[in-house]
Order: C-alpha cells, then sequence, then structure tokens
C-alpha cells in the first residue's frame, strides 16, 4: 500500500500547478491508495489572493473527493488568514505532516 503526502510550497506557478495535476491524476487514476494535500508556505498567498487557475484546480481536487489543507499559521503571520479561509480549510500543519508521516505517507514537495 503506497500512500502519499503531496506538500505544495513554492509560489512558482507553474510548479504548483504541477503538483496539483499530480495529485488530481494519482486519485483519478489510482496511482496510489491515498493522498493527501498540504499547501505550506509562498503558495499560500497566491491560493488568498484568488489565483484562477490554482483555485480551478483546488476544485478539481475536492471534485475527486480530497480536501486539501493550508497552514493556518503562515497565513496569520502573513496577514492574509480571512481570505485563504474563503478557499480552503487552514489547520496547523506541522503535526498534521508528522501523522501522516508516521502513517507511511511518503511526502512527495513541489
Amino acid at each position: 500500500m503506497m500512500k502519499v503526502l503531496v506538500i505544495i510550497s513554492s509560489d512558482n506557478l507553474d510548479v504548483a500547478k504541477t503538483g496539483l495535476m499530480w495529485a488530481i491524476n494519482a486519485i483519478r487514476n489510482k496511482w496510489v491508495d491515498d493522498v493527501e494535500v498540504i499547501f505550506f508556505g509562498p503558495i499560500e498567498r497566491a491560493i488568498a489572493e484568488g489565483n484562477r487557475e490554482l483555485i480551478e484546480l483546488i476544485s478539481s481536487l475536492v471534485e475527486a473527493r480530497k480536501q486539501p489543507l493550508a497552514c493556518r499559521r503562515i497565513a496569520e503571520v502573513e496577514g492574509y488568514l480571512e481570505k485563504l479561509e474563503d478557499k480552503i480549510q487552514t489547520i496547523y500543519v506541522g503535526s498534521r505532516i508528522a501523522e501522516l508521516m508516521s502513517k507511511g505517507y511518503i511526502p512527495l514537495v513541489f
């Protein structure tokens, strides 16, 4: 059984979109048993600001029955928590990442 944790951090939109597309296709095509997606870092600002391409890919991920998460603490420190929470669920992701890795999820970082 293979489980993957996709962490999308880069503010490079091409890199972030690649990570999202991989996650969506991995779920749809059953490449792995489970996929979790966490946004952690600079890319969160683009989501908070409503980048259309990212929002559409996040919607596709949700349609594939996977709810992505974003780091609440980064958004608090950077001052865009309210805008981000309008678009995606936020939590303090540090412990969630550790929990998933302890359960055997392989991190794939974009």
